[in-house]
């Protein structure tokens, strides 16, 4: 049995998406069955071939995310790791369960580029890639079956960045699993402030001991937490809020200023009554309407507008008109995150990697410019396939999941982008892009934000 205290998915998911826009539909993609998804699948033969030859056999229906040793995971293998008999692969699927097989045409010719290339391997005799699903004899159903032996993950310097966080509510131990997880990638002097009308010394309490936690770890807290007594319905004490975290965040020279986010979470005290929750998301709401208001009228930019709502049609409603603001339906979320690890208990130490686990293991959208060539100072569109798109991001240490395109507004509004489509995740390898350097992100997983 694995338990997992359902607040910490929706705390884990706040922090990631406080840090850029489009993320929230990106994981919700990733957690619904009903379209790519990450599963584990163990093949046999693969023994004594590297990584980079297994990667190139797999098929164009597949990509391919990292390798499984153990209860080891690493999304970045060495092109020269030879693989082990009982090595898993981590995959990214569109409804893998009902396929259940690879694309054995496209496989075929897979083995032919491999098997060039190993001619002169061993006794000189050309060795065939059998990459053939194992039958459920072949599989594992619980942690004691795993194999012997663990991967050895390449230590990485994850570069922390100076943040300031205004958040309107208190949810109790929620709130601190969120101040946890913004303590992972926060450089020293970065700053939060939460405005609540709950008694600041319950608060207090549950923010130190989640401290000494972190701490008892030997890993440093480089978050200071500023509790704030008021309303986050009064325009007044939220604009407060933001004079307070401002001045609470040092500047440091040669480093860009540090952006102020907000964040709405619902008080601890709502019910789960359908009329408390539409209660609920109008508060939320209205809390992040207030907090646009102060950040315009105090001339700041803010990287953006998060609130954690309960209804899936308030949260599709409040996207669709305010396209800065990105709300969360945390209920549907935790819904599909429980029912993915129903399906496939294993991948829950994969969401925990990639769910701000501060080791370098985090989904990024970055800019296509990254990965096309194209300078800043032209607007050229180019097409590629996903495949070249992959070979780029492999050749910067990373791992090409999809792109997103953003559809682009008035350069006279305040905010430059609209809500972005929905995200391509897994698209056929030889498919044309058409990437335009202005509009279109790459979404992958890597060890560095830039």
């Amino acid at each position: 049995f694995r338990g997992r205290p359902m607040h910490i998915l929706p705390g884990s998911l706040f922090a990631q998406c406080m840090r850029q826009e489009g993320l929230i539909q990106v994981f919700r993609t990733l957690l619904s069955a009903k379209k790519s998804s990450f599963t584990i699948k163990y093949f046999p033969n693969l023994e004594g071939y590297t990584w980079e030859e297994v990667r190139q056999a797999v098929p164009g229906n597949v990509t391919v995310c990292g390798l499984v040793r153990g209860k080891t995971y690493d999304f970045f293998p060495a092109d020269n790791l030879v693989l082990h008999a009982q090595d898993r692969l981590l995959l990214l699927a569109n409804n893998w369960n009902k396929t259940s097989t690879l694309d054995m045409k496209e496989l075929e010719e897979s083995h032919k580029r491999v098997a060039e290339r190993l001619k002169h391997r061993g006794d000189g005799s050309v060795q065939q890639l059998e990459l053939t699903e194992a039958s459920n004899n072949d599989t594992w159903h619980n942690e004691a079956d795993l194999p012997l032996g663990e991967l050895t993950k390449q230590k990485r310097v994850v570069k922390k960045q100076l943040i300031q966080v205004v958040m309107c509510g208190w949810a109790g131990e929620r709130t601190a699993v969120i101040c946890d997880k913004f303590n992972q990638f926060a450089a020293p002097g970065s700053s939060v402030v939460i405005l609540s009308e709950a008694p600041i010394k319950d608060r207090l309490a549950v923010t130190e001991r989640h401290k000494e936690r972190v701490k008892a770890k030997d890993r440093p807290y480089n978050l200071l937490v500023i509790h704030k007594h008021g309303s986050p319905m009064s325009f007044n004490m939220v604009k407060k809020a933001v004079m307070a975290v401002q001045g609470a965040t040092p500047q440091v020279p040669g480093e860009p200023d540090p952006v102020t986010s907000f964040l709405v979470v619902p008080d601890s005290t709502f019910k789960e009554e359908t009329s408390e929750r539409d209660t609920m998301d109008e508060q939320s709401v209205f809390q992040l309407l207030l907090a646009d208001r102060a950040c315009r009228e105090a001339g700041i930019t803010s990287a953006g507008f998060v609130g954690q709502v309960y209804g899936t049609r308030m949260a599709k409603q409040v996207n669709a008109l305010y396209p800065h603001f990105r709300c969360l339906a945390w209920g549907q979320l935790n819904a599909l995150f429980t029912i993915q690890l129903m399906a496939h208990p294993e991948l829950q130490d994969v969401w925990d990697d990639l769910l701000g686990s501060g080791t370098g293991e985090d989904i990024f959208l970055k800019s296509s410019r990254l990965y096309t060539g194209i300078t800043q100072d032209s607007s050229e569109v180019v097409e590629m396939t996903f495949r070249e798109l992959e070979a780029q991001g492999h050749a910067r240490g990373e791992t090409v999941l999809g792109y997103y395109n953003l559809r682009v507004r008035d350069t006279d509004s305040v905010f430059k982008y609209e809500a972005p489509d929905k995200p391509v995740l897994n698209p056929p390898k030889d498919d044309k892009i058409s990437i335009d350097p202005d509009r279109t992100r790459i979404v992958v997983i890597s060890p560095f934000e830039n």
